[in-house]
Protein backbone atom coordinates (compact mmCIF):
# COMPACT_ATOMS: atom_id res chain seq x y z
CA UNK A 1 0.00 0.00 0.00
CA UNK A 2 1.18 3.54 -0.77
CA UNK A 3 0.18 6.30 1.66
CA UNK A 4 0.83 10.01 1.12
CA UNK A 5 0.87 11.99 4.35
CA UNK A 6 0.31 15.76 4.34
CA UNK A 7 1.68 17.33 7.53
CA UNK A 8 1.54 21.15 7.62
CA UNK A 9 2.47 21.22 11.33
CA UNK A 10 2.92 19.17 14.54
CA UNK A 11 6.27 17.73 13.37
CA UNK A 12 6.89 15.40 16.35
CA UNK A 13 3.53 13.72 15.92
CA UNK A 14 3.68 13.68 12.12
CA UNK A 15 7.15 12.14 11.81
CA UNK A 16 6.44 9.54 14.49
CA UNK A 17 3.16 8.65 12.77
CA UNK A 18 4.96 8.33 9.43
CA UNK A 19 7.63 6.08 10.95
CA UNK A 20 4.91 3.98 12.52
CA UNK A 21 2.93 3.23 9.37
CA UNK A 22 6.15 2.77 7.37
CA UNK A 23 6.42 -0.49 9.30
CA UNK A 24 3.76 -1.86 6.94
CA UNK A 25 3.39 0.50 3.94
CA UNK A 26 5.29 2.74 1.53
CA UNK A 27 4.96 6.28 2.85
CA UNK A 28 5.52 9.75 1.41
CA UNK A 29 5.58 12.42 4.12
CA UNK A 30 5.20 16.04 2.94
CA UNK A 31 6.24 18.43 5.70
CA UNK A 32 7.58 22.02 6.04
CA UNK A 33 11.34 22.35 5.61
CA UNK A 34 11.55 24.66 8.63
CA UNK A 35 11.41 21.53 10.80
CA UNK A 36 14.36 19.89 9.06
CA UNK A 37 16.72 21.82 11.36
CA UNK A 38 15.33 19.91 14.35
CA UNK A 39 17.46 16.92 13.30
CA UNK A 40 14.97 14.12 13.28
CA UNK A 41 16.39 10.60 12.96
CA UNK A 42 16.94 9.14 9.51
CA UNK A 43 13.75 7.70 8.00
CA UNK A 44 13.23 3.99 7.38
CA UNK A 45 13.57 2.37 3.95
CA UNK A 46 9.83 2.59 3.23
CA UNK A 47 9.55 6.23 4.30
CA UNK A 48 10.34 9.10 1.95
CA UNK A 49 10.30 12.60 3.45
CA UNK A 50 9.79 15.69 1.30
CA UNK A 51 10.94 18.80 3.17
CA UNK A 52 9.03 21.60 1.42
CA UNK A 53 9.09 25.44 1.57
CA UNK A 54 5.62 25.67 3.11
CA UNK A 55 4.15 29.19 3.07
CA UNK A 56 2.30 30.68 6.02
CA UNK A 57 -1.45 30.22 6.09
CA UNK A 58 -2.05 33.95 5.66
CA UNK A 59 -0.13 34.02 2.34
CA UNK A 60 -3.06 33.72 -0.04
CA UNK A 61 -1.42 33.51 -3.47
CA UNK A 62 1.65 31.65 -2.22
CA UNK A 63 -0.51 29.05 -0.47
CA UNK A 64 -2.68 28.46 -3.54
CA UNK A 65 0.35 27.99 -5.79
CA UNK A 66 2.09 25.78 -3.24
CA UNK A 67 -0.90 23.49 -2.73
CA UNK A 68 -1.31 23.15 -6.50
CA UNK A 69 2.33 22.07 -6.86
CA UNK A 70 2.02 19.77 -3.83
CA UNK A 71 -1.08 18.09 -5.24
CA UNK A 72 0.64 17.46 -8.57
CA UNK A 73 3.72 16.08 -6.81
CA UNK A 74 1.60 13.70 -4.73
CA UNK A 75 -0.36 12.62 -7.81
CA UNK A 76 2.89 11.71 -9.61
CA UNK A 77 3.79 9.49 -6.63
CA UNK A 78 0.51 7.57 -7.23
CA UNK A 79 -0.72 6.96 -3.67
CA UNK A 80 -3.53 4.58 -2.85
CA UNK A 81 -4.69 6.98 -0.17
CA UNK A 82 -3.95 10.50 1.10
CA UNK A 83 -3.91 11.19 4.82
CA UNK A 84 -3.93 14.82 6.01
CA UNK A 85 -2.49 14.77 9.53
CA UNK A 86 -4.26 17.87 10.85
CA UNK A 87 -7.63 19.42 10.15
CA UNK A 88 -6.81 23.07 10.87
CA UNK A 89 -4.71 23.83 7.84
CA UNK A 90 -7.21 25.76 5.74
CA UNK A 91 -5.46 25.30 2.36
CA UNK A 92 -5.69 21.51 2.54
CA UNK A 93 -9.21 21.99 1.20
CA UNK A 94 -7.57 22.64 -2.19
CA UNK A 95 -6.47 19.00 -2.43
CA UNK A 96 -9.95 17.64 -3.09
CA UNK A 97 -10.35 18.75 -6.74
CA UNK A 98 -7.10 16.96 -7.62
CA UNK A 99 -8.04 13.60 -6.10
CA UNK A 100 -11.59 12.73 -7.04
CA UNK A 101 -10.91 8.97 -7.12
CA UNK A 102 -8.21 8.77 -4.41
CA UNK A 103 -9.68 8.67 -0.89
CA UNK A 104 -8.63 11.40 1.53
CA UNK A 105 -8.53 10.78 5.27
CA UNK A 106 -8.14 13.67 7.74
CA UNK A 107 -6.97 13.43 11.35
CA UNK A 108 -9.00 15.63 13.70
CA UNK A 109 -6.93 16.14 16.85
CA UNK A 110 -9.47 18.33 18.66
CA UNK A 111 -13.19 18.11 17.95
CA UNK A 112 -13.71 21.39 19.80
CA UNK A 113 -11.30 24.24 20.55
CA UNK A 114 -9.60 24.21 23.93
CA UNK A 115 -10.45 27.05 26.36
CA UNK A 116 -7.72 29.67 26.32
CA UNK A 117 -5.91 28.14 23.31
CA UNK A 118 -5.46 31.39 21.39
CA UNK A 119 -3.40 29.91 18.55
CA UNK A 120 -5.98 27.29 17.59
CA UNK A 121 -8.80 29.78 18.03
CA UNK A 122 -7.42 31.93 15.20
CA UNK A 123 -8.40 29.32 12.60
CA UNK A 124 -12.02 29.83 11.51
CA UNK A 125 -14.04 26.72 12.25
CA UNK A 126 -15.55 26.98 8.79
CA UNK A 127 -12.37 25.60 7.22
CA UNK A 128 -12.15 22.70 9.67
CA UNK A 129 -15.76 21.88 8.95
CA UNK A 130 -14.93 21.85 5.25
CA UNK A 131 -12.05 19.42 5.71
CA UNK A 132 -14.19 17.11 7.82
CA UNK A 133 -17.25 17.06 5.61
CA UNK A 134 -15.34 16.74 2.33
CA UNK A 135 -12.96 14.00 3.50
CA UNK A 136 -13.88 10.41 2.73
CA UNK A 137 -13.30 9.70 6.43
CA UNK A 138 -11.80 11.24 9.54
CA UNK A 139 -9.55 9.81 12.22
CA UNK A 140 -10.20 10.59 15.90
CA UNK A 141 -8.07 9.82 18.98
CA UNK A 142 -10.73 8.08 21.10
CA UNK A 143 -14.22 6.62 21.36
CA UNK A 144 -15.60 9.55 23.33
CA UNK A 145 -14.27 12.02 20.77
CA UNK A 146 -15.77 9.87 18.02
CA UNK A 147 -19.21 10.25 19.56
CA UNK A 148 -18.75 14.02 19.77
CA UNK A 149 -17.55 14.21 16.17
CA UNK A 150 -20.41 12.18 14.70
CA UNK A 151 -22.91 14.41 16.50
CA UNK A 152 -21.19 17.72 15.74
CA UNK A 153 -20.69 17.07 12.03
CA UNK A 154 -23.53 14.57 11.45
CA UNK A 155 -21.02 12.01 10.18
CA UNK A 156 -21.97 8.40 9.58
CA UNK A 157 -20.12 6.18 12.09
CA UNK A 158 -18.39 4.23 9.30
CA UNK A 159 -16.70 7.48 8.18
CA UNK A 160 -15.13 8.08 11.61
CA UNK A 161 -12.23 5.85 12.67
CA UNK A 162 -10.56 5.71 16.09
CA UNK A 163 -6.77 5.63 16.32
CA UNK A 164 -4.75 6.52 19.44
CA UNK A 165 -2.19 9.28 19.66
CA UNK A 166 1.19 7.76 18.75
CA UNK A 167 3.96 7.62 21.31
CA UNK A 168 6.63 10.30 20.93
CA UNK A 169 9.81 8.22 21.20
CA UNK A 170 12.17 10.95 20.10
CA UNK A 171 12.82 12.33 23.58
CA UNK A 172 13.45 8.91 25.10
CA UNK A 173 15.93 8.20 22.30
CA UNK A 174 17.78 11.45 23.08
CA UNK A 175 17.78 10.65 26.81
CA UNK A 176 19.32 7.24 26.10
CA UNK A 177 21.94 8.75 23.79
CA UNK A 178 22.89 11.41 26.37
CA UNK A 179 22.67 8.90 29.23
CA UNK A 180 20.37 11.17 31.25
CA UNK A 181 19.40 9.69 34.60
CA UNK A 182 17.47 10.71 37.68
CA UNK A 183 19.60 12.75 40.13
CA UNK A 184 20.83 10.84 43.15
CA UNK A 185 19.19 13.05 45.76
CA UNK A 186 16.16 12.97 48.04
CA UNK A 187 13.90 15.27 46.04
CA UNK A 188 10.63 13.99 44.65
CA UNK A 189 10.10 15.67 41.28
CA UNK A 190 6.63 16.21 39.83
CA UNK A 191 6.74 17.41 36.22
CA UNK A 192 4.13 19.69 34.62
CA UNK A 193 5.18 20.11 31.00
CA UNK A 194 4.05 21.82 27.79
CA UNK A 195 2.25 24.90 26.51
CA UNK A 196 0.61 26.65 29.44
CA UNK A 197 -2.93 27.49 28.36
CA UNK A 198 -6.00 27.85 30.56
CA UNK A 199 -7.24 24.32 29.88
CA UNK A 200 -3.96 22.77 31.11
CA UNK A 201 -5.12 23.46 34.69
CA UNK A 202 -1.84 24.70 36.14
CA UNK A 203 -3.70 26.76 38.73
CA UNK A 204 -5.14 23.59 40.28
CA UNK A 205 -1.69 22.04 40.62
CA UNK A 206 -0.45 25.22 42.29
CA UNK A 207 -3.45 25.23 44.65
CA UNK A 208 -2.75 21.58 45.47
CA UNK A 209 0.92 22.23 46.25
CA UNK A 210 0.50 23.54 49.84
CA UNK A 211 -1.47 20.36 50.63
CA UNK A 212 1.27 18.26 49.05
CA UNK A 213 4.00 19.93 51.06
CA UNK A 214 2.37 18.60 54.23
CA UNK A 215 2.71 14.98 53.14
CA UNK A 216 5.66 14.91 50.70
CA UNK A 217 9.03 15.97 52.05
CA UNK A 218 11.64 17.51 49.76
CA UNK A 219 9.08 18.13 47.05
CA UNK A 220 9.90 19.82 43.73
CA UNK A 221 7.22 20.86 41.26
CA UNK A 222 8.85 21.38 37.86
CA UNK A 223 6.80 23.69 35.62
CA UNK A 224 8.34 23.68 32.15
CA UNK A 225 6.93 25.62 29.22
CA UNK A 226 5.44 28.95 28.33
CA UNK A 227 1.98 30.19 27.47
CA UNK A 228 -0.63 32.87 27.94
CA UNK A 229 -1.99 31.40 31.20
CA UNK A 230 1.32 31.58 33.03
CA UNK A 231 0.85 35.26 33.92
CA UNK A 232 -2.46 34.41 35.59
CA UNK A 233 -0.61 31.98 37.86
CA UNK A 234 2.26 34.32 38.78
CA UNK A 235 1.02 35.12 42.29
CA UNK A 236 0.48 31.47 43.13
CA UNK A 237 3.94 30.56 41.84
CA UNK A 238 5.73 33.34 43.69
CA UNK A 239 4.35 32.12 47.01
CA UNK A 240 5.61 28.55 46.59
CA UNK A 241 9.28 27.87 47.27
CA UNK A 242 9.17 24.31 45.86
CA UNK A 243 8.31 25.47 42.34
CA UNK A 244 11.07 25.24 39.74
CA UNK A 245 9.90 27.32 36.77
CA UNK A 246 11.28 27.05 33.21
CA UNK A 247 9.32 29.81 31.47
CA UNK A 248 10.55 29.38 27.89
CA UNK A 249 10.50 27.12 24.87
CA UNK A 250 11.95 23.81 26.00
CA UNK A 251 14.51 22.30 23.63
CA UNK A 252 14.56 18.64 22.63
CA UNK A 253 17.55 17.87 24.82
CA UNK A 254 16.14 19.71 27.82
CA UNK A 255 12.80 17.92 27.39
CA UNK A 256 14.63 14.60 27.44
CA UNK A 257 16.51 15.64 30.58
CA UNK A 258 13.40 16.83 32.43
CA UNK A 259 11.49 13.61 31.76
CA UNK A 260 14.54 11.55 32.73
CA UNK A 261 14.77 13.36 36.07
CA UNK A 262 11.05 13.28 36.89
CA UNK A 263 9.51 10.85 39.36
CA UNK A 264 6.05 11.36 37.88
CA UNK A 265 4.09 13.56 35.48
CA UNK A 266 0.91 15.47 36.29
CA UNK A 267 -1.78 16.52 33.80
CA UNK A 268 -4.42 18.49 35.73
CA UNK A 269 -6.28 19.51 32.56
CA UNK A 270 -9.75 21.02 32.77
CA UNK A 271 -10.52 19.96 29.18
CA UNK A 272 -8.64 17.89 26.63
CA UNK A 273 -8.77 15.59 23.64
CA UNK A 274 -5.53 13.67 24.04
CA UNK A 275 -2.04 14.67 25.14
CA UNK A 276 1.39 14.34 23.61
CA UNK A 277 2.82 14.90 27.10
CA UNK A 278 1.12 11.71 28.26
CA UNK A 279 2.64 9.86 25.31
CA UNK A 280 6.14 11.11 26.17
CA UNK A 281 5.62 10.05 29.79
CA UNK A 282 4.69 6.54 28.64
CA UNK A 283 7.99 6.14 26.75
CA UNK A 284 9.87 7.03 29.94
CA UNK A 285 7.83 4.59 32.03
CA UNK A 286 6.58 7.37 34.29
CA UNK A 287 3.57 7.20 36.58
CA UNK A 288 1.02 9.96 35.98
CA UNK A 289 -1.90 11.71 37.61
CA UNK A 290 -4.39 12.96 35.03
CA UNK A 291 -7.78 14.62 35.04
CA UNK A 292 -10.70 12.57 33.76
CA UNK A 293 -11.25 14.68 30.62
CA UNK A 294 -11.24 13.81 26.93
CA UNK A 295 -9.29 10.62 26.31
CA UNK A 296 -6.76 11.27 29.10
CA UNK A 297 -8.65 9.44 31.80
CA UNK A 298 -9.52 6.50 29.56
CA UNK A 299 -5.91 6.10 28.39
CA UNK A 300 -4.56 6.16 31.96
CA UNK A 301 -7.21 3.69 33.11
CA UNK A 302 -6.64 1.37 30.16
CA UNK A 303 -2.86 1.28 30.62
CA UNK A 304 -3.04 1.43 34.44
CA UNK A 305 -0.06 3.79 34.35
CA UNK A 306 -1.44 6.28 36.86
CA UNK A 307 -4.34 7.66 38.86
CA UNK A 308 -7.30 9.60 37.49
CA UNK A 309 -8.96 12.50 39.33
CA UNK A 310 -11.92 14.79 38.64
CA UNK A 311 -10.98 18.04 36.84
CA UNK A 312 -10.76 21.31 38.79
CA UNK A 313 -10.36 19.49 42.13
CA UNK A 314 -7.11 20.44 43.84
CA UNK A 315 -7.88 18.31 46.91
CA UNK A 316 -8.27 15.11 44.87
CA UNK A 317 -5.24 16.09 42.79
CA UNK A 318 -3.08 16.55 45.88
CA UNK A 319 -4.28 13.24 47.35
CA UNK A 320 -3.45 11.31 44.16
CA UNK A 321 0.02 12.83 43.78
CA UNK A 322 0.71 12.19 47.46
CA UNK A 323 -0.40 8.56 47.16
CA UNK A 324 2.08 7.92 44.35
CA UNK A 325 4.86 9.93 46.01
CA UNK A 326 4.54 8.13 49.34
CA UNK A 327 4.04 4.61 48.01
CA UNK A 328 7.14 3.38 46.22
CA UNK A 329 5.59 0.00 45.45
CA UNK A 330 2.60 1.65 43.77
CA UNK A 331 4.87 3.97 41.82
CA UNK A 332 6.94 1.02 40.57
CA UNK A 333 3.81 -0.87 39.50
CA UNK A 334 2.43 2.13 37.59
CA UNK A 335 5.82 2.65 35.95
CA UNK A 336 6.00 -0.98 34.85
CA UNK A 337 2.48 -0.71 33.41
CA UNK A 338 3.49 2.36 31.39
CA UNK A 339 6.49 0.51 29.96
CA UNK A 340 4.34 -2.53 29.15
CA UNK A 341 1.84 -0.37 27.28
CA UNK A 342 4.62 1.35 25.31
CA UNK A 343 6.06 -1.99 24.28
CA UNK A 344 2.69 -3.61 23.61
CA UNK A 345 -0.57 -1.86 22.71
CA UNK A 346 1.16 1.40 21.76
CA UNK A 347 4.22 -0.04 20.04
CA UNK A 348 4.94 0.95 16.45
CA UNK A 349 4.22 -2.58 15.22
CA UNK A 350 0.87 -2.74 16.98
CA UNK A 351 -0.19 0.73 15.82
CA UNK A 352 0.98 0.16 12.24
CA UNK A 353 -1.20 -2.96 12.05
CA UNK A 354 -4.13 -0.97 13.39
CA UNK A 355 -3.54 1.81 10.86
CA UNK A 356 -3.43 -0.68 7.99
CA UNK A 357 -6.80 -2.09 9.02
CA UNK A 358 -8.25 1.43 8.94
CA UNK A 359 -6.75 2.17 5.52
CA UNK A 360 -8.00 -1.16 4.16
CA UNK A 361 -11.51 -0.44 5.44
CA UNK A 362 -11.47 3.05 3.92
CA UNK A 363 -10.29 1.78 0.54
CA UNK A 364 -12.93 -0.93 0.59
CA UNK A 365 -15.63 1.59 1.49
CA UNK A 366 -14.49 3.88 -1.33
CA UNK A 367 -14.52 1.06 -3.89
CA UNK A 368 -17.98 -0.03 -2.77
CA UNK A 369 -19.26 3.54 -3.03
CA UNK A 370 -17.79 3.97 -6.53
CA UNK A 371 -19.34 0.70 -7.72
CA UNK A 372 -22.80 1.54 -6.38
Amino acid sequence: MRIALVAPDIPDYSIEFAQTIAEAADVLLCIPDKYQSLRYPRPKDRLEIKWLPWPRQRELLGSILFMTRLALQIRRWRPDLIHVLMDRYIWANLLFPFFRTTPILTTVHDVRSHPGDVASGRIPRFFTNGMVTRSDAILIHGDGLRQDATKLWSIRPERCFVFPHVLLWRYRDVADQKKFTRPNDDFFRVLFFGRICEYKGLQYLLKATPLLQKSVSRLKIIVAGSGNDLANCHNLISNLSCIELHDRFISIQETARLFSQADMVVLPYTEASQSGVLMIAMTFGLAVVASDVGELGDTVKLTEMGLVVPPCDEIALAAAISEIACNRRLRRRLSNNATAAAEGTYSRTSLSNRAMSIYDALLQNTMTHMDS
